[in-house]
């Protein structure tokens, strides 16, 4: 079975490469040709928590060839549309796409392709896009896979295998649970990126703390809406998210430091920053928030839920994409204002 690697960025690239160094057959496929030909012509290197360079093929998506057999779709939320457009027609009636997005993807994937053609999967290590050709993979993180109906099957299966060439990666029958819960978590990744800060120095600020804490019990109260058993993974509880007493607020914001702790501040850290502020300050390009945060946001008032901390960070968001804004603390102290 090949697998085709549609977006060899930060997350595709990884997997790909390990992969690929497994013995899988692997193709990357990427918009940006001078990552494509640097592929092409001295392979993919990866630094970081492993160094390794992996001789593998790539291409552009116009010189992309079928049929295709598993297709690992790792573009950023709104090129997800795009991304699919020349992937379809290649796809046989037994082939399969599976997300390694952030976000609730697979629902615009399986309204092209269909359900049945459509793997989920939840994605949670630190990776950047370093250069063409070069791959840093900064920390490791949950990897879960599973069918969209929560079955068990075959092919879940068989590409758990293959992912064991790369990570602990686990077969689950509530992927919409690991799903949410990454897309309520996404109130505090992008609140980081509000300061031009390591994520870890942003949560030791009490206030900031506190204003995520109270986004995060926004989202969590959706998704206790939508129907959704919210699965924990890397130290995020969301069940302490949804403080009502002085004591749970307390407990719900230390969960935020230790997080902290475990993940941002460690000497060894190589990643002390997320994609969000990377995609800002670094590749100087819009973020996903309108397809993390703002999908919530929009979810929540077809609910009734005003989502309001929420909306107001999506704002600030887009206002700092478009310079406008600072990335100041100033912005924590801005929403604490709004705080009950």
């Amino acid at each position: 079975m090949r697998i085709t690697i549609v977006g060899a960025g930060a997350i595709g690239g990884t997997v790909g490469a390990f992969l690929a160094r497994g013995g899988e057959d692997v193709l990357f496929v990427d918009t940006v040709k001078e990552h494509v030909d640097a592929i092409n012509r001295r392979g993919l290197t990866i630094t970081g928590r492993a160094e390794f360079t992996v001789p593998v093929r790539a291409t552009t998506p116009d010189d992309l060839t079928g049929p295709l057999d598993c297709v690992f779709l790792s573009v950023k939320s709104q090129h997800t549309e795009a991304a699919l457009k020349p992937i379809v027609p290649l796809l046989r009636p037994d082939s399969f796409v599976v997300s390694l997005q952030n976000g609730l993807n697979e629902k615009r994937i399986a309204a092209a392709i269909g359900q049945d053609r459509t793997v989920g999967a939840f994605v949670n290590y630190g990776s950047d896009y370093h250069g063409p050709g070069l791959i840093m993979y900064g920390s490791e993180g949950a990897f879960y896979i599973g069918e969209l109906d929560g079955s068990i099957t075959e092919r879940v299966t068989n590409l758990h295998s293959k992912l064991t060439k790369f990570t602990e990666a686990v077969v689950t029958p509530n992927i919409w649970g690991y799903k949410w819960s990454k897309q309520c978590w996404a109130a505090c990744n992008y609140a980081t990126a509000l300061v031009d800060a390591d994520a870890g120095d942003v949560l030791a600020d009490r206030g900031a703390r506190r204003v995520i804490v109270a986004m995060l019990k926004e989202a969590v109260e959706l998704a206790k809406l939508e129907g959704v058993k919210l699965e924990s993974f890397d130290g995020f509880l969301p069940e302490l998210m949804i403080p009502s007493t002085p004591e749970e607020w307390e407990i719900a914001m230390d969960s935020l430091d230790k997080m902290a702790d475990e993940y941002w501040r460690p000497a060894d850290r190589l990643k002390r920053r997320t994609g969000v502020w990377r995609d800002i300050v670094v590749r100087k390009r819009k973020t996903e928030v309108d397809y993390r945060v703002g999908e919530q946001v929009q979810i929540g008032r077809e609910w009734g839920l005003p989502m309001t901390l929420n909306a107001r960070l999506v704002e600030m968001l887009h206002e700092i994409e478009d310079g406008k804004r600072p990335m100041v603390m100033e912005n924590f102290r801005e929403l604490e204002k709004m705080l009950p």
